[in-house]
């Protein structure tokens, strides 16, 4: 405001000066008109210097006369106003104005030069008595339509909370970015964070380049860094990457880390527990992905319930079913040394099961095991009814024998 004044003092002096009669020097230091000044009265308590050396041609704003102060003005570089002898504050004639540098990059620049800090500051309720009375930027583009909104606005964004806001087909949101001065929680989506960082919406981390193949889109960590992917991580978080599994053509070896090749990894203690591959694959105690296979784990599984959905073996019971003598089953295991259709040790050493698959085989061979019951039991059930058939024969031989010695 000061400077808007000495501006406006400046001028109206000009104005003063062209627009009246006579005007005389009685000495160095005074300026008086015999003519009658009507124009609103000019009262200087201390000084202004305007060089007596200004030439209008001159390349340069404000040839100074003296070291101290100076107001110079220039009909190709503007205003200049200079303290010291350094011009802290011009206006340029395309609008451009300088705070402390005499060549404005924009329609405001402020610079402090080689030191010293560059402070802009919008203040307004100096008493805190006025809490609606908040510092707002605005930007506006389009004719007006579309723009931003930063700063403090109860009314919009609410008390004491840091906002910005955007502006498009003239419709405003006040809800973009919201930082609270009392919390420091931070919000994206909503002006009322109750954590640190609270966003509503959906949020999506993009590589930087198409050749940035190393560099996590987030980590979350503790405080002892090391190496990890390339990154300096620490013990406890994760992070997104980009890996390769050596499929699609690329050569470098799996779980090297290659452009458009996208995970998530979870560690403590420096050490890897959990990975997640940009196809689904999930491994537990290992970052080897198993293709063909969505979850490796490379430990003990305990639950309380596992549901396999998989074929089931109750084709034993058709009609059609040629079920194995019990002498072919006694010679593939004498030949084999296990049952057929059952994978040996050693398949299971090298290969591992699957759980559906061998449940259904397991319950191949009991639903075997059953048949050659039913057929054991209904073999029974014949012989006993001939060992009765004899038994009765027996009787009676016996008592005709006993009859033949009386």
């Amino acid at each position: 405001m000061r400077n808007n004044q000495l501006i406006l003092i400046v001028i109206t002096t000009l104005f003063s000066l062209i627009s009246y009669g006579q005007w005389t020097y009685p000495n160095s230091n005074n300026i008086s008109t015999t003519d009658e000044v009507t124009a609103p009265v000019f009262l200087v308590n201390n000084e202004i210097r305007i060089p007596n050396t200004f030439v209008a041609t001159d390349p340069s704003i404000g040839t100074l006369d003296n070291s101290h102060y100076g107001i110079n003005l220039h009909k190709t570089n503007g205003i200049g106003f200079a303290f010291n002898g350094v011009h802290q504050l011009v206006f340029k004639p395309n609008g451009d104005t300088g705070i402390g540098t005499d060549n404005p990059l924009g329609r405001l620049h402020v610079s402090t030069g080689t030191s010293g800090d560059a402070i802009l500051r919008l203040e307004s309720d100096t008493d805190n008595n006025n809490e609606s009375d908040n510092p707002l930027i605005q930007f506006r583009q389009d004719g007006g339509t579309t723009g931003i909104n930063m700063g403090f606005s109860e009314e919009n964004f609410g008390g004491n909370i840091f906002g910005i806001g955007t502006k498009y087909a003239s419709q405003e949101q006040w809800n973009t970015l919201a930082i609270n001065t009392n919390t420091g929680n931070v919000g994206i989506g909503t002006n009322a964070p109750s954590e640190k960082l609270q966003v509503k919406g959906l949020i999506r981390l993009d590589k930087a380049t198409s050749t940035d193949n190393n560099s996590p889109g987030i980590v979350l960590a503790s405080n002892d860094d090391f190496l990890y992917d390339g990154q300096y991580l620490n013990n406890y978080g994760f992070g997104f990457h980009g890996f390769n599994d050596g499929s699609n053509g690329h050569t470098e070896p799996a779980n090297t880390y290659v452009s458009g090749y996208w995970g998530m990894d979870f560690f403590t203690n420096r050490t890897n527990r959990l990975r997640i591959s940009h196809d689904g694959i999930v491994s537990i105690g290992t970052t080897e992905r198993q293709v063909g296979y969505k979850l490796a784990v490379n430990g003990k599984i305990k639950a309380k319930e596992i549901k396999v959905e998989t074929g089931w073996a109750d084709y034993v019971f058709e009609k059609n079913y040629e079920l194995p003598t019990l002498k072919e089953v006694e010679n593939h295991i004498k030949e084999k040394g296990h049952l057929k259709d059952i994978p040996s040790a050693a398949e299971v050493k090298e290969n591992g099961i699957s759980l559906g698959e061998m449940d259904s085989k397991l319950l191949q061979k009991i639903e075997e095991l059953t048949l050659y019951t039913i057929q054991q039991q209904k073999e029974i059930e014949t012989y006993q009814k001939s060992l009765l058939v004899l038994s009765k024969k027996m009787e009676a031989l016996e008592k005709h024998l006993k009859n033949l010695k009386n």
